[in-house]
């Protein structure tokens, strides 16, 4: 997979995720260290994002700002 390529796998995983949760109700809000507000979604975006990052490229890191 091309760097390219990653990056439209992970924009269209993030889609996937947040767009099945745009019209939740039931989703829970917390709150980072800096006081701002984070969702589950929030976090299962990043983490799904993460994962296949570091599935497709084990030599990089990836740092999120959403855990």
């Amino acid at each position: 997979m091309t760097d390219l390529e990653l990056a439209l796998a992970a924009a269209d995983l993030a889609d996937r995720i947040t767009l099945a949760g745009f019209e939740a109700t039931d989703v829970s809000v917390g709150w980072k260290d800096d006081r701002s507000e984070v969702t589950e979604i929030d976090r299962q975006t990043e983490t799904a994002i993460g994962d296949l990052i570091t599935a497709e490229r084990a030599t990089h890191g990836f740092f999120g700002e959403e855990h």
